[in-house]
């Protein structure tokens, strides 16, 4: 299984190209909220703070083991 180390890069540069709709038919404001940015706007932005579930669990059982 891989670390997060290796999976976080590849899993936040699945970015795709839409060539049969516009970006903001894809993610529609209803949906992503508002201000509605294209992805060049936040494209490198970080999530550092986000946690995998393995995580999660590993750090919850952690706490409740004391």
């Amino acid at each position: 299984m891989l670390s997060r180390e290796e999976w976080l890069p590849l899993a936040r540069k699945l970015d795709w190209d839409y060539s049969y709709v516009r970006e903001d038919e894809v993610f529609p404001e209803v949906i992503s909220g508002r201000p509605w940015l294209p992805h060049s706007e936040w494209e490198e932005w970080e999530e550092s703070f986000k946690t995998s579930y393995r995580e999660y669990v590993a750090r919850k059982m952690n706490l409740n083991s004391h």
